[in-house]
Parts: C-alpha cells; structure tokens; sequence
C-alpha cells in the first residue's frame, strides 16, 4: 500500500495553472475569439468604405455626371409634356393667341416677332395631339437651355457644380409652370441661355467662330422676343466692369458679331 500522503488542494491548483492548455483550446486559435471578431469587423467597414469610394469617384467622373443629368432633363421633359394633358383645362390666352397667329406666317405681328410664330406654326403641322405637341415643344426648349446652363457653369467650375446649375435650373418656375404656358416667354428660354453661353465663350476665347455664334443666337434672340435687350445690356456692362474683358469693344471679331446679328434680324425690320 502507498502511504504517502494526499496531495492538498493547494497543491492541485498550482499543478492545473502549470499544466498547458492543448492546441485545440489554445487562446488564439478559438473561433469566436473577440481578437478574430473585431479584425474581421475592421476588415469588413475598410471593404464597405472601399466600394462606397468607388461609387463616388464612379459617379462623380464628367462622363457619368454628364449622363445623369441627360437622364433627369429626359425625365423632366417627359413628365412635363404629359402631365399637363391631365391637369390642365385650358390653355392660356397668349398660347391661343400664337395659336392663331401661326395660321398664316408673317415677317411680323402687332406685339413680337415671327420666330415664336413660325416654330408654332411648324409644330401644329406635326401629326398626333397638338396639345401634347404644344407642351413638348416647351419643354424641348428647356432641355436645350438645360444644355447651355451646363456648358456655360462648365466654362468656369467642375462638373459636379454644372450638375447642380441644371438641376437648380430644372426646379425653377421657368422649367415647370411657367413652360405650362406656350408663348414668346417659353421659346426665348433656350435662345436666352446660348446668348450668355456664346457671350462667355466669345469673351474667355476672343475667336471668330464663337464671335459669328453670338452673332446669330443674338440675333434669333430678338426675333424670338424683343426683349432679350434685357439680358443683352447687362453682358455688354459687365463688359465695362470686368478688366479682361474690356477689350471685346475694340476687338474686331466684336464688330463680326454685331454685323451678322445685324444681318439675321434685317428681313423683320
């Protein structure tokens, strides 16, 4: 018989602590570990922050920015064009009044020019819904002023801010009710925007193309409305103000511009 004595409970808890604990219940090789969990939750948001970096710079490049907005403008048109046939009862009265001068094309008419008549007079010859037709056509000038608004902003600023112009653009009442009613205002929209888009270029550029540009969109302008003089006389002030351009009024290709303006308006007058 073994007569040595028990080993005491102190003396079995200091045997358990030196006695290693087997690789499968080893510490760092636990499958819930929270070392594991927390490095496996880091590398998850670094791999969500990733994709989301990537969709911004993806959505931020000019080409993307620049088919978004196409797709808003499309968008906008459309439910402009067709909208109204639901809601509106009736036209307004200087919409019936192109209406009727449209019959018959003239050089002119008692109160505006012919442009606004001839482009009217053009669209009720179109097959299909004349009152969709009749707002289609508005919101067709709003999309090509939508394209100038852009062009314009682009002279100066990133596309991102371009974006943001046509959207502001898009939201105002020249876009939405105020297109509601097909008259002069409506068609000088577009031809108002190439003004301040060519007038910019001409002015940044000084060239002969941009100069005869400006030449005619100015003088469609004052066919389409008498008073795009408005608009006109701040670009000529700013012209004073702004010292790199004060040299337009001595510029050559400034007076190319005046003559072919000039020439365009000559058979109203």
């Amino acid at each position: 018989m073994n007569n040595s004595p028990a080993p005491s409970g102190s003396e079995l808890a200091l045997c358990a602590l030196q006695t290693p604990l087997p690789a499968k219940l080893s510490v760092n090789s636990m499958p819930l570990n929270e070392h594991v969990i927390a490095e496996q939750s880091s590398q998850s948001d670094a791999g969500e922050q990733s994709a989301i970096r990537r969709a911004l710079e993806s959505t931020a490049r000019p080409e993307n920015l620049w088919r978004g907005v196409c797709a808003i403008v499309v968008c906008h048109a459309f439910i402009w064009s067709v909208a109204p046939l639901l809601t509106v009862g009736d036209l307004h009265s200087d919409t019936l009044e192109i209406v009727s001068w449209a019959s018959q094309l003239a050089m002119g008419n008692p109160k505006h020019p012919p442009m606004a008549t001839w482009i009217m007079h053009m669209v009720l010859a179109l097959p299909g819904s004349r009152l969709f037709n009749l707002f289609a056509l508005s919101q067709l000038g709003v999309a090509i002023a939508s394209l100038f608004v852009w062009r314009s902003v682009r002279l100066y600023a990133e596309p991102p801010f371009a974006a943001l112009a046509v959207l502001f653009f898009l939201e105002s009442p020249a876009a939405t009710f105020f297109a509601l009613n097909v008259n002069h205002n409506a068609m000088l929209i577009p031809v108002a925007a190439a003004v301040v888009f060519f007038t910019l270029r001409y002015l940044e550029n000084r060239s002969r193309k941009d100069a005869a540009l400006l030449g005619l969109s100015t003088g469609i302008a004052l066919l389409t409305k008498y008073e795009i003089a408005l608009l006109v006389l701040p670009l000529l002030v700013m012209c004073v103000f702004v010292p790199r351009f004060r040299g337009a009024w001595t510029d050559a290709r400034s007076f190319l511009a005046v003559a072919i303006c000039a020439a365009t308006i000559a058979p109203h007058l």
